[in-house]
């Protein structure tokens, strides 16, 4: 059949039909129109079933389509087509003003293969689309195949459809080769319900798309489908210049389950996405599951939205073996608030991720706000990421209520470098952080690069941690300018933490600023660490304004090995340091080196502790090779008591120790208990010290039980000048003092000044010591103005062998006033 026909013009239609069934084996036709034009066309339409061996028609072009306004109401039980194929479809304009349609209903649709090569339309203009229900049993298709959309314009000012429902969707492929709209402009989108039981597809094809798209609201109610299955998704590049939406509306999505087996995407590029509101009241999903996700690269000039709400997030299971990203790059990222109620996910599963760069030049958000986050348990096999750069990133607060996970797995964290020119976040909030486990095997970073960290306050009631785990921390090297912190407020925080190995080779920071450090409470059962390595720690200051902490507890610290080639810093400053009580049961550490430990100036003005309790210190070897500092000064040092049950070292070494003054107003000391005192060695090539400053030394009793050293060695000890106003002490016991050598080459000090000591007890049952050796002590000037005991008890005094002092040389002593009541 051939159809030509140049204009059609009819100002109104209706008709009622009604047909039983159509039978037809081939239909084959050639269409050709110029132009239709239709003012109203009104029909009732009726078809129990159409069965059609195949469809084909090389061309169907008209010029333009005008309707003014389309009514009907459509039944159909069954459609059956083997094939339909067209070679092209060409229309310059389609313009209608209203479709209305009261219902749509077909029991099943049943389609082998469509077959289009090219679709071609200049403009879709539509004022209103009207749906009250749609309703479809079964829609199958075999294959769906175009080469090559085209249409320049799609305008259409509301879309309404009251239901949507369809029981189950299956398509075997469906292949398309280019999608090329360039503008998409729709005013309103809406949509009650939308139910859809499965939706099973075998593969998706698409080599291009690209499109503008522009719609002002999305209303829908409520969302339902049981089941999403595709095997594969693939597309080369899909390009969009720009996404703009005034606002997404929907009430709930609900899904069952969404299963993919690969997603394939060469480029996904767009210019910019711009939603002004997004509201979603709830969003649930049994299960996601995803064999492979594959994109070569992402790019995004600018994304923007005003607000995004959603109340709650519901997800049961996500699963994907593998995630893989070449390239992310985003210029600008802008959000004024971020709102969700509760989000909830059972479990995620992910065997790798891999992405060559992130790239994003800023990102903006206002406000984020969460009531709460739950997750049972989070497993990632594999992290690989290239590079991640950054070069502003600005929050101004953010609001959690409560953080919860059970357990948190992942094998290897692996990245290459980390960028980030400055981090900005006004507040930070949130009430609760909970996890049960933290598992990592290992964490691998070649650098870190900050140049600046700003944060007004950092608020957080309670964080709680069961076991935290870590096989290996490796990092090249850690950059940053500067760190800033107005104020850092915790209640709580507990947890058992477990690591192999950490590896630095570097840490460098310009300064370090913060005003306030508050803590309620810290509880640890047990921190865990083979090795720490660090080759450099820089840092030009460290400044905190006031740290407060009610009660520190340790169970155990352990750790094998700690080595630092060099720790620099220009200078420390703490205002106030406060903590009610301190305690830890051991602490063990078989070797601790550190090569050179340089600060310029350490200043504290008050330290404030209530209580001091450790059951153990234990350490096999203390290693340094230098220990430099200009100054350290500190107004007031306050201890109620300070507990020690053991402490043990086996070796102490120094080389140098530089100090060029030491300047603290007023030492205060209740009680000072320790069980046991056990050093083997001791060593040290020389100290040096220029100052010597205290005005008060107050202590109300020194407790020991046991003193035991093997060997004393120190080169020489140098001290310009030693001075302190007062030293008062109430009562000093010790049960046994026993030291095998002592041995110094020289003591050299110009001045010793002591205004006033007093001591009201001093009680040791047995003071031992084996051989003493000192080449030559020497002193300019001892002044002490008064010096009060009221008892001296000592049961044993005994040196074994001898003592050798080679030369003694005093130049001034001036003693004003001894006393002794008792000895």
């Amino acid at each position: 059949m051939s159809f030509t026909m140049n204009s059609l013009t009819m100002n109104s239609l209706t008709m009622r039909f009604t047909m039983n069934s159509l039978t037809m084996n081939r239909f084959t036709m050639r269409f050709t129109m110029n132009s239709l034009t239709m003012n109203r066309f009104t029909m009732r339409f009726t078809m129990k079933s159409l069965t059609m061996n195949s469809f084909n028609t090389n061309s169907l072009t008209m010029n333009s389509l005008t309707m003014n306004s389309f009514t009907r109401r459509f039944t159909m039980n069954s459609f059956n087509m083997n094939s339909f194929n067209m070679n092209s479809f060409n229309m310059n304009s389609f313009n209608m003003n209203s479709f209305n349609m009261n219902s749509f209903t077909m029991n099943s649709f049943n389609m082998n293969s469509f077959n289009m090569n090219s679709f071609n339309m200049n403009s879709f203009n539509m004022n209103s689309f009207n749906i009250n229900s749609f309703n479809m049993n079964r829609f199958n298709m075999n294959s769906f195949n175009m080469n090559s959309f085209n249409m320049n314009s799609f305008n259409m000012n509301s879309f309404n459809m009251n239901s949507f429902n369809m029981n189950s969707f299956n398509m075997n492929s469906f292949t398309m080769n280019s999608f090329n709209m360039n503008s998409f402009n729709m005013n309103s989108f809406n949509m009650s319900s939308f139910n859809m039981n499965s939706f099973n597809m075998n593969s998706f094809n698409m080599n291009s798309c690209t499109r503008r798209f522009t719609m002002y609201s999305f209303n829908m109610n409520s969302f339902i489908m049981n089941s999403f299955k595709m095997n594969s998704f693939n597309m080369n590049s899909f390009n969009m210049n720009s996404f703009n939406m005034n606002s997404f509306n929907m009430n709930s999505f609900n899904m069952n389950s969404f299963n993919m087996n690969s997603f394939n995407m060469n480029s996904f590029n767009m210019n910019s996405l711009t939603m002004n509101s997004f509201i979603m009241n709830s969003f649930n999903m049994n299960s996601f599951n995803m064999n492979s996700f594959n994109m070569n690269s992402f790019n995004m000039n600018s994304f923007n939205t005003n607000s995004l709400t959603m109340n709650s997030f519901n997800m049961n299971s996500l699963t994907m073996i593998s995630l893989t990203m070449n390239s992310f790059n985003m210029n600008r990222f802008n959000m004024n608030s971020f709102t969700m109620k509760m989000f909830t996910m059972n479990s995620f599963n992910m065997n790798s991720f891999n992405m060559n760069s992130f790239i994003m030049n800023s990102f903006n958000m206002n406000s984020f706000n969460m009531n709460s986050f739950n997750m049972n348990s989070f497993t990632m096999n594999s992290f690989n990421m290239n590079s991640f750069n950054m070069n502003s990133f600005i929050m101004n607060s953010f609001i959690m209520n409560s953080f919860n996970m059970n357990s948190f797995t992942m094998n290897s964290f692996t990245r290459n470098s980390f960028y980030m020119n400055s981090f900005n976040m006004n507040s930070f909030n949130m009430n609760s952080f909970n996890m049960n486990s933290f598992n990592m095997n290992s964490f691998t970073m070649n650098s870190f690069n900050m140049n600046s960290f700003n944060m007004n306050s950092f608020t957080m009631n309670s964080f709680t941690m069961n076991s935290f785990k870590m096989n290996s921390f490796n990092m090249n090297s850690f950059n940053m300018n500067s760190f800033n912190m107005n104020s850092f407020n915790m209640n709580s925080f507990t947890r058992r933490f477990t690591m192999y190995s950490f590896n630095m080779n570097s840490f460098i920071m310009n300064s370090f600023k913060m005003n306030r450090f508050n803590m309620n409470s810290f509880n640890m059962n047990s921190f865990t660490m083979n090795s720490f390595n660090m080759n450099s720690f820089n840092m030009n200051s460290f400044n905190v304004n006031s740290f407060n902490m009610n009660s520190f507890n340790m169970n155990s610290l352990t750790m094998n090995s700690f080595i630092m080639n060099s720790f620099n810093m220009n200078s420390f400053n703490m205002n106030s340091f406060n903590m009610n009580s301190f305690n830890m049961n051991s602490f063990n550490m078989n070797s601790l080196t550190m090569n050179s430990f340089n600060m310029n100036s350490l200043t504290m003005i008050s330290l404030t502790m209530n209580s001091f309790n450790k059951n153990s210190f234990n350490m096999n070897s203390f290693t340094m090779k230098m220990f430099t500092m200009n100054s350290f000064n500190m107004n007031s040092f306050t201890m109620n008591s300070f507990i020690m049950n053991s402490f043990n070292m086996n070796s102490f070494n120094m080389n140098s120790f530089i100090m060029n003054s030491f300047i603290m107003n007023s030492f205060n000391m209740n009680s000072f208990t320790m069980n046991s005192f056990t050093m083997n060695s001791f060593n040290m090539n020389s100290f040096n010290m220029n100052s010597f400053n205290m005005n008060s030394f107050n202590m109300n009793s020194f407790n020991m039980n046991s003193f035991t050293m093997n060997s004393f060695n120190m080169n020489s000890f140098n001290m310009n000048s030693f001075t302190m106003n007062s030293f008062t002490m109430n009562s000093f016991n010790m049960n046994s003092f026993n030291m095998n050598s002592f041995n110094m080459n020289s003591f050299n000090m110009n001045s010793f000044t002591l205004n006033r000591l007093t001591m009201n007890s001093f009680n040791m049952n047995s003071f031992n010591m084996n051989m003493f050796t000192m080449n030559s002590f020497t002193m300019n000037r001892l002044t002490m103005n008064s010096f009060n005991m009221n008892s001296f008890n000592m049961k044993m005094f005994t040196m074994n062998s001898s003592y050798t002092i080679r030369s003694l040389y005093f130049r001034t002593t001036l003693v004003f006033a001894m006393c002794f009541t008792s000895w």
